[in-house]
C-alpha cells in the first residue's frame, strides 16, 4: 500500500509538472466519454429500459396486414370479430386518434386526444395519479360524457390543482367531466394528452372503414407465437366470409416496446456506434501521446531495470502518470526532477 501511495503521488507530480499535455489528455477523453454517457443514457431509457408498465413484455400491438397494406388498423365490425372470438389475451382494447378543440378553460387549444374502449387502461395495470381511469361503464351507450387527462395538459393548463376532478370542460362543443388523471409515466399514444370513451357501439361505420388500433394484453402462458396463430385463423375465417373487404387478410403482433421505438431504434444504434469510434480515437490519440513521452524514458527505466526495479512496478508508474516529457538527464535539479530511487526500484516521496 505505501508503494501504491508513493506511485500515485509520483504521477500526479508528473501531471502537474506538464500541464499542458495533461490538458489535452483530459479534454481528449472528456470529449469521448462525454459524448458516449450522453447518447447511452438515451439508448437506456428508450431502447434498453423496460415499459413503465405491468409486465410489459405481454403487451402487443396487432395490426392488419393485408396487402398492399401493412401494419394497418381494422374497421369496427371487425374489431368486433376479432375480439368476440379471441381466447389469447386477458385484455383486448382498440383506440383511434382524434384532435380535439379544448374550451371552457382559459384559451381555447387544439390538443392531440384519443378515442379508446372501456378496458383499455385496465391493459397497463397502472394506477391515476387522480381520480379514477375511464371505464366499460364510461363506454356504453347513453353514458355520461366523461374524459381523463394526461399528467402534462393537468400541470400545464390547471396548475396541478387537486380539485380539477368533477370539473366541466368543452371537448369539440360537447361538455365532457374531467373523472382523472393519467400518471406521469403514462405516454400511450405519445404526445396524448387526453382520453375519452370510444363507444363503438353507437357507431355505424361499416368494414370498409378501418381506423381502430389494436392492443392486447397476452394470457399467462400464452406466447405471442400462438396468439398470432389464433389471430390468424380468425383472420383466415374473415377472408372467406367477406372475401370483397376482408380478402387476404392477415394478423400481426407487435411487442409494444418495439412499436414504440421502431422509427427511432436504427437513429440511436448508429448514434451509439458513431460515438463509440470517438472514443475509441480519443483513446489511441492518448495512448499515442503517452507512448511517445515514455519512449523519451527508455534512459531511466533502464537505470531503474538495473537497480532491480520489478517490471511491475515501472508499469505501474506509467499507468499512473503520462512521463516527463524529458530524458533521464533533466535539465531539472535531481531532487526535484525525479524522486529517489531504492535498490527495490522504489520512488520515494
Amino acid at each position: 500500500m505505501q508503494t501504491l501511495w508513493q506511485d500515485l503521488r509520483y504521477g500526479v507530480r508528473m501531471l502537474w509538472k506538464q500541464p499542458g499535455f495533461t490538458l489535452i489528455a483530459v479534454l481528449t477523453l472528456a470529449l469521448g466519454i462525454g459524448a458516449n454517457t450522453a447518447i447511452f443514457s438515451v439508448v437506456n431509457g428508450v431502447l434498453l429500459k423496460p415499459l413503465p408498465y405491468r409486465e410489459p413484455e405481454r403487451l402487443v400491438h396487432i395490426y392488419r396486414m393485408q396487402p398492399p397494406v401493412s401494419r394497418s388498423p381494422v374497421s369496427r365490425p371487425a374489431w368486433f370479430d376479432f375480439s368476440g372470438q379471441q381466447q389469447v389475451f386477458s385484455e383486448f382494447a382498440a383506440h383511434y386518434g382524434e384532435t380535439f378543440n379544448l374550451t371552457g378553460v382559459d384559451e381555447a387549444e387544439r390538443i392531440n386526444g384519443r378515442r379508446v374502449t372501456g378496458n383499455f387502461f385496465t391493459l397497463f395495470g397502472l394506477r391515476p395519479a387522480l381520480g379514477r381511469f375511464l371505464s366499460a361503464e364510461d363506454d356504453r351507450p347513453g353514458s355520461p360524457r366523461v374524459a381523463l387527462i394526461s399528467h402534462g395538459l393537468w400541470q400545464r393548463r390547471f396548475g396541478g390543482e387537486a380539485g380539477i376532478i368533477g370539473s366541466a370542460i368543452k371537448l369539440n362543443g360537447e361538455t365532457h367531466t374531467i373523472v382523472g388523471v393519467a400518471p406521469p409515466e403514462f405516454r400511450f399514444p405519445d404526445r396524448v394528452e387526453i382520453w375519452t370513451p370510444a363507444r363503438l357501439a353507437e357507431s355505424q361505420q361499416g368494414r370498409g372503414n378501418n381506423y381502430l388500433m389494436m392492443v392486447g394484453r397476452l394470457k399467462d402462458g400464452v406466447t405471442q407465437a400462438q396468439a398470432g396463430a389464433q389471430m390468424n385463423q380468425i383472420a383466415a375465417a374473415l377472408a372467406r366470409q367477406y372475401p370483397d373487404n376482408h380478402g387476404k387478410l392477415s394478423i400481426l403482433l407487435s411487442p409494444l416496446l418495439d412499436e414504440q421505438v421502431r422509427d427511432i431504434r436504427r437513429a440511436l444504434w448508429v448514434m451509439l456506434t458513431a460515438v463509440a469510434f470517438v472514443l475509441l480515437i480519443a483513446c489511441a490519440n492518448v495512448a499515442n501521446l503517452t507512448l511517445a513521452r515514455a519512449a523519451a524514458r527508455r534512459k531511466e527505466f533502464a537505470v531503474r531495470t538495473a537497480l532491480g526495479a520489478p517490471a511491475r512496478r515501472i508499469i505501474r508508474q506509467l499507468l499512473k502518470m503520462y512521463g516527463r516529457g524529458a530524458s533521464f538527464k533533466s535539465r531539472y535539479r535531481p531532487s526535484l526532477a525525479m524522486p529517489t530511487i531504492s535498490r527495490s526500484g522504489a520512488c520515494g516521496p
